[in-house]
Parts: C-alpha cells; structure tokens; sequence
C-alpha cells in the first residue's frame, strides 16, 4: 500500500492507532532512528490513505496511542495531541518542566490514559501528563546518557521500559515508576556496542531486537532484574544470533513475528520452535530489511519494508471477551475459491465445530487467538461439496455458544 505523493515512503516505520494505521516516512535505514528525517505523517483506514502531516508539528520523533487519541512528539515543538478535531499542542508545564516539554523524544500511554514522556532534559528526563491534570515530573534514580529513542510501559505493572541513544551503544533501562528504582540491564553486556531496534513484552518475558541479534529479559512483578539479556535458545542451538532483528509483533495466538534483514520468521516461544519464514523467494516481500512489523485486533499484518507498507491477512486474531461481534467471512463462498474460511472474534481456546444442517460433524477446528480457519475440507482433507453447513463456536467448559450458518456456492 503506498501513499500517494508527495509522502515518501523510504523505510516506514508504523504503529497500530485506534481505528487504523501510522506510517512515518523515513529516508535513514535503520529503524527507530527516523527522528532527524521524518517530516511528514501519514494514515490508513483499510480503504485509503491519508496525508495528515502538520507543519507546526515539524518532525515526528514519537506516537502513541490511547482510545481515540493520538499523541505525538514533535523535534523542539514538544507534545501534541491527535482527536477528531484535529491537531492541539497540549499545554506545556511552566518553570523548569517545560524545558523537559520541549526536549521531549519518545512517549508512550499507560492503561490509565496517563502519558510518560521521555525528554533530553538530564534534570528532568521523565515527565507525565494526566488529562485535566497537568504535568508532573517522573522521579527516578537513573543516570540516563545519550537521547530517548524509544519508551514503553509494560501493562498492568508498574515497570517502564525505555532506550537511550548512547554513541554506538544503546542502554536498556527498566525503571519503576512507583518507587523510582531502576536498573540500564545492557551496561555489562558482552554483546555491546549494540542497536536497539525494537522492545515487546510478552507474559513475564521482554523481547529485544538488536544488530546482535534476538535477546529476552525475564520480568516478574514489579522487581527488576538482575540478570543480563540471555539468549533463546531452541535444540541446543541460539536463535539469531548470527544478524540483526529489527522489529517484533504479537499476533493473537502469543506467537511472535520477527522482521530480519532477509524477511520474516515467526516463532511459537512456548513450544521454542520456528512455524514459519518468510523471504523474497516464497512470499510477495521485496528485498531489504522488515523494518516495522504490528497487528491489528482482526489480525492484519502491516509490514515498514523498504520504499513502503505491505500486508498480510494471517489466520489469527486478538481473542474477544464474548461472541457478540463473531463473523463468518468469506460469506458466501464462490464456487472457485481455494481459501480459508475463518470463524472470528471469538474468545481465547473456543472449539469450533462444523455439521452438515442435520447436525451430522464434519470437523471440529481450534482457535488461534480468535479465529478458527477452515479449509473447506473434512476430517480425511476432501473438500466439501456445494451446500449449507453450520459453523456452531463453543467455550471449553461449553458455558456459552454461537452457531453460523455458511453457504457453498454451486
């Protein structure tokens, strides 16, 4: 998907927003270093795209997301907000926060609405604003060097993630926020000088991609760690440890998707193994770097790779408290589509079975995430004929159901 002109699209890096996709166009070729060159921003709705840069803004060094708004750094214009209305600087603080304000580089929003806003400023590094609040000061004993590049808030807890830019070495912090404690896990690192390139929390464990490779951090309760970044290992043998990972997304079945310098692989952590790769020889991705990689809720893929964005419509989706939103699709099916049939939005673990309108089962299929796919076929692999057949999604404990109907077109 490109942009129209005049928006460059040379290694995007995007984020998910509430109802869709952020593109930051970017001419340097590493990802999560856009700041210097990126000046314009653009969205995509699933139907088009949208030039929504704005010039006061100037260059867009962070965005993030809460509810229905956007907010965004700007380079010396500080922080500003995205809403149906329109552009707003938010109201920068007085006396010595603003110089905070106005050095601000990366932020991210907490469950709560509340935003951290990382800055250049070494006397207050850390600042949050609270809506109708104001702004505050973030304390903490860290003795960041270099500048903010990335900031992260690790949900439900009360640790923060964040990456200085430091010379040729980028330095982890895990920072409390409740009681100021913080520990920078890469300082004693064997593997240093490194690039940081992407953070993900998954469960108790963090996920970094580095120019050395894949990394993990185990991260229980709010303590912070005392070991360094360890390696993944699976049979024995370092996952990715011989070239650079630049960026990490979580599909709705906790598996990982990992953008590398040759394409995609995508690794099951739980049962350490890899299910798939993807390269320029067996999938449309182009040559170069996967510089950006995140998933929508129904399970959309966007892909920053080089001179643009692609997407990829996988078989898994963000589970869904209940069944009210459960939708079959496609929905008729043509008589010449060679397809997955998908059952979605439906709630973590349900089975799905398939009957014939008599009830007769045909196949019993499982969820990953939120999605049951189908491939038309029945338990022995033979394809169904044209017809009626009922897709009935049940809980494990059988508590609550959804039963849809499907139609093979003659």
């Amino acid at each position: 998907y490109y942009p129209p002109a005049p928006l460059p699209m040379y290694h995007p890096i995007v984020r998910r927003g509430a109802r869709g996709v952020y593109a930051f166009p970017s001419s340097r070729a590493m990802t999560h270093r856009p700041s210097e060159n990126v000046a314009a921003l653009a969205y995509f709705d699933e139907t088009s795209w949208h030039d929504i840069t704005d010039e006061s803004i100037g260059a867009v060094l962070d965005v993030a997301h809460y509810g229905d708004n956007t907010y965004l750094c700007g380079k010396e214009t500080g922080v500003w907000v995205r809403t149906a209305q329109g552009y707003h600087a938010l109201m920068p603080p007085s006396g010595a926060l603003r110089t905070a304000f106005e050095g601000a580089r990366a932020l991210t929003a907490r469950a709560d609405g509340q935003l951290i806003v990382a800055s250049t400023d070494t006397q207050n590094p850390l600042i949050t604003y609270t809506p109708n609040k104001g702004w505050t000061s973030l304390f903490t004993h860290a003795d960041f060097t270099g500048k903010p590049v990335h900031l992260t808030q690790v949900p439900y807890r009360s640790l923060l993630v964040g990456v200085w830019e430091n010379n040729q070495n980028d330095e982890l912090w895990i920072i409390n926020t409740e009681t100021g404690a913080s520990i920078q896990v890469t300082r004693h690192s064997i593997y240093t000088p490194v690039r940081i390139y992407a953070i993900h929390m998954q469960d108790t464990r963090l996920w970094l991609a580095t120019t050395a490779g894949l990394f993990t951090v185990s991260l229980y309760g709010d303590v912070l760690p005392d070991v360094l970044p360890q390696r993944f290992f699976i049979a024995g043998r370092e996952l990715l440890s011989d070239q650079a990972v630049f960026s990490i997304a979580q599909d709705g079945d906790k598996r990982l998707w990992m953008g590398l310098e040759s394409g995609i692989w995508v690794l099951n952590s739980s049962d350490a193994r890899i299910e798939a790769r993807f390269s320029p020889t067996n999938s449309p991705l182009p040559e170069g770097e996967v510089h950006a990689l995140t998933f929508t809720d129904r399970g959309t893929l966007w892909m920053g790779v080089q001179r643009g964005v692609m997407a990829y419509r996988s078989l898994t989706s963000k589970p869904a408290p209940d069944f009210k939103n459960a939708r079959i699709y496609p929905n008729p099916v043509p008589a010449t589509y060679t397809g997955w049939v998908a059952m979605t939005e439906l709630p973590y673990a349900s089975l799905v079975h398939v009957t014939s309108v008599s009830g007769h089962l045909i196949r019993v299929l499982r969820t990953k995430g939120g999605t049951a796919a189908w491939d038309l076929a029945d338990a022995k692999g033979r394809r169904l004929p044209s017809g009626i057949y009922v897709l009935y999604a049940v809980l494990p404990d059988g508590t609550k159901a959804f039963a849809g109907k499907i139609a093979f077109l003659k």
